[in-house]
């Protein structure tokens, strides 16, 4: 199932994030080892409010190309991996998507502020998450490169256990993984004489059921992942209470576009907005799910 990682875009902000994301950026590659590492600097237009002056001319895109320089030299890459330095002018979301179809990116990085609050990165990275067609990993600025308490939302289809599997890629060697399934009893479930707790636990034994089929079909290379379940109905709120003591979560995500992220909701983008360590949205490549399919999901048609 998983789909190796052939290019990497790595966001530079200038600013503080950089040290975190570049962390962060780092171990990932050399986990992963990819073909080509891109280090994208993206000047935004100045006239916008709270937007510096961008840097327009040559003298200046030369000193931003030299920044970039310095932050590769110090990456420790593998000597198989390529590194490319872009600077780019315009509004970061789209020209982010530009350079990620021209790459043909696998994941893209980058990184986040950690007061959702005030700061306009964790709305930025949110954004990011809908929009571009591959996976991607937003770090919070400070958080350490520890990966060795990772918890993967699962609900035991193939999305998932490719994200467990590209999870198993970036663990820290001896640690294991927690694949989170949240499990809800079917609504009615009163008018078949049950209790709650009687349907929790008779949905939750199916789950279970489901697990040990799904975890021998993944190739995690030994590294063990161990189910863990969550009777609710809010995914996003379990995700979040069970990643307290997470330094990785891991979460798969349908690609879907705007209207159908309104109509079922969409997963990482309230667990990205809460938690504040590294989240890795796993994404098919160039898959988008549109509307009609989404309604189709919702009424278990697909």
């Amino acid at each position: 199932m998983f789909a190796p990682i052939r290019t990497m875009i790595v966001g530079v902000a200038l600013d503080n994030r950089d040290a975190t994301t570049f962390a962060h950026a780092a171990y990932v590659a050399r986990a992963l080892a990819p073909e080509t590492v891109y280090l994208l600097h993206i000047a935004e237009p100045s006239g916008r409010e709270g937007v510096a002056q961008a840097a327009v001319g040559p003298v200046e895109d030369a000193a931003i190309r030299e920044k970039l320089q310095e932050l590769a030299d110090g990456l420790a890459l593998p000597a198989t991996t390529h590194v490319e330095l872009i600077v780019a002018h315009g509004e970061v979301i789209p020209t982010l998507l530009k350079h990620a179809g021209k790459s043909s990116a696998d994941l893209i990085v980058i990184g986040r502020s950690t007061d959702e609050r005030t700061d306009e990165s964790t709305r930025g990275a949110v954004r990011v998450i809908r929009k571009v067609p591959c996976s991607v990993l937003v770090v919070p600025a400070g958080a350490p490169v520890a990966y060795d308490r990772v918890v993967v939302a699962a609900d035991f289809s193939n999305r998932s256990g490719e994200a467990v599997e590209l999870a198993a890629r970036l663990v820290k060697p001896g640690s294991g993984i927690a694949a989170l399934h949240v499990v809800a009893p079917p609504l009615g479930y009163h008018k078949l004489g049950q209790t709650f707790d009687q349907a929790a636990a008779a949905v939750r034994a199916e789950a279970e059921r489901e697990s040990q089929a799904w975890l021998p079909s993944l190739d995690l290379g030994g590294v063990v992942c161990t189910p863990e379940f969550h009777v609710g109905e809010d995914v996003p709120q379990a995700i979040v209470q069970h990643a307290e003591d997470a330094n990785l979560v891991v979460v798969a995500s349908h690609g879907r576009t705007q209207p159908a992220a309104l109509l079922l909701g969409h997963v990482a983008d309230s667990v990205c907005r809460k938690i504040s360590c590294p989240m890795l949205c796993v994404k098919r490549k160039g898959e988008v799910v549109d509307l009609i399919r989404a309604i189709a999901q919702l009424y278990e048609w697909d």
